[in-house]
């Protein structure tokens, strides 16, 4: 049976002992756990998120990305200390697990799969350190880095290749080492980037898209993760996207060469990811430093709209925060 230190981490396979020590910290190990029917007390979830707000303050707590799960937590706390109070019973929240999470989606084989993942690397579903995509995991790049603090990696090293890159092109390679321990050669990942290989979502940023696929491959060799990463994975909806527009006549009028507007893809990401484009645009201009969105320049617009791009991806629920703080107050409006 796996053991954990709630000290410093460390787990390892222990047989004929039920109560076993820590080697290094001499603290009792708890014995490892799927999260299956675990439950937790509303007070705590609410307690953690006193915390936060103290440590970090109010505001950054509400609208920080990190903190969207002690977020949804704190929410679901105080719902149940309600229901406790109308009716008397005693209320708790579950843990959220891959069943609850995708239930049409995972089979026995998944399952499997994600409990040896689990175990053997200490992946949380809830934490977002996997992803299960056509009936097949994934590893994000915020778990790879979890999994490397909690095994203590002495570092990271990150170079890119300029004889493979371009950036005319937008053609970017990286090389990646991680160094285990301090006397560890290194296992070495490659990640490249270039606009026929990522998303349209994240256009225009393939420099930071080729740094993290090679810090992913770089972390799966060292920590023998044979899954592959979500960030690694190439875009289908481009080469959807792509075959839809070689249909489509070259535009050599407005000197665009063919190429998609970048109107129409901020448009496009509008309409993806349900956004209001009175914020949108408000946010623009504060973006741009500029009095009017007509005043940005077009190198201005285009950081704009792969920024926007880049949240929208990886965290809309701050996007949505930051939106609306570009409402109108009710003062103004009366």
């Amino acid at each position: 049976m796996r053991f954990c230190c709630p000290n410093c981490g460390r787990d390892e396979e222990i047989l004929l002992d039920r109560n076993p020590r820590c080697r290094f910290c001499y603290v009792e190990m708890i014995a490892e756990s799927d999260y299956s029917q675990l439950w937790m007390s509303p007070y705590i979830a609410i307690k953690r998120m006193a915390t936060i707000s103290e440590t970090f303050g109010i505001e950054r707590a509400r609208t920080d990305g990190r903190f969207k799960k002690e977020r949804e937590a704190w929410t679901t706390g105080v719902f149940a200390l309600a229901l406790s109070k109308l009716n008397g019973e005693q209320w708790w929240i579950e843990i959220e697990t891959a069943k609850r999470k995708w239930p049409q989606k995972t089979n026995k084989t998944c399952l499997h799969v994600l409990e040896a993942l689990t175990r053997s690397h200490r992946f949380s579903i809830a934490d977002g350190d996997l992803i299960l995509v056509d009936n097949g995991w994934y590893v994000t790049h915020a778990g790879l880095l979890r999994l490397a603090r909690r095994s203590r990696c002495a570092g990271i090293d990150v170079k890119h290749i300029p004889a493979l890159c371009s950036q005319e092109t937008s053609k970017w390679v990286f090389r990646a080492a991680v160094y285990k321990t301090r006397l560890c050669r290194g296992f070495v990942g490659h990640g490249d980037a270039n606009p026929s290989n990522v998303s349209p979502l994240v256009r225009g940023a393939e420099m930071r898209v080729a740094e993290t696929r090679a810090v992913n491959r770089a972390l799966r060799k060292a920590y023998g993760i044979g899954i592959c990463s979500v960030e690694e994975l190439g875009s289908r909806a481009e080469r959807r996207l792509s075959s839809a527009q070689s249909k489509k006549p070259p535009q050599t009028a407005n000197g665009s060469h063919g190429g998609p507007k970048l109107r129409d893809y901020l448009c496009q990401l509008i309409r993806q990811h349900q956004l209001d484009p009175n914020l949108v645009k408000a946010y623009a201009v504060d973006f741009c430093g500029t009095q009017t969105l007509r005043e940005a320049t077009r190198e201005q617009v285009q950081s704009f709209v792969a920024h926007l791009a880049d949240r929208a991806e990886k965290d809309r629920n701050s996007l949505l925060c930051q939106l609306n703080s570009y409402l109108p107050s009710k003062g103004s409006a009366a």
